[in-house]
């Protein structure tokens, strides 16, 4: 049997996330007033992985590691999920993007924490001195 592929979805037009995680789910809750808010509706698809609280990484979460600020994202041309520095307090370059996978020890856990997401909590990636907004951050979603 194959990975298992979960999915979230951001509604804009209601400033909410919806958290039926197969298309299964999304179709059952049949008409409610998030199905109603659908238009311009962003799917943000699970990475497959957990990171170091064993928290659920999705597509556009924004975790911190011990030196860096990072937003996950897809990279079609790459056909893989990506971490790209945001902010960072190493030699890591702003705005270059990595292989998520670099992240991954040994048991499978990433070894940063996510703090939020770009749609919830665009805050965090604001200018200014992040391991400041770091400790303030909603700890997950």
């Amino acid at each position: 049997m194959g990975e298992q592929i979960k999915l979230r979805a951001w509604l804009p037009g209601i400033g909410k996330m919806t958290y039926a995680h197969t298309l299964d789910e999304w179709i059952k809750m049949g008409p409610t007033p998030i199905n109603d808010a659908r238009e311009g509706l962003v799917w943000l698809r699970w990475t497959g992985l957990k990171d170091k609280n064993g928290t659920e990484i999705y597509e556009g979460d924004i975790a911190v590691g011990e030196h860096a600020m990072y937003s996950i994202l897809w990279n079609d041309r790459m056909a893989q999920f990506m971490a790209k520095v945001e902010r960072t307090k190493s030699v890591l370059i702003r705005n270059n993007s990595f292989p998520l996978w670099q992240y991954v020890e040994g048991d499978g856990e990433c070894r940063f924490q996510v703090i939020g997401n770009i749609h919830q909590h665009p805050e965090l990636l604001k200018e200014g001195d992040f391991w400041d907004r770091v400790k303030e951050a909603p700890n997950g979603r």
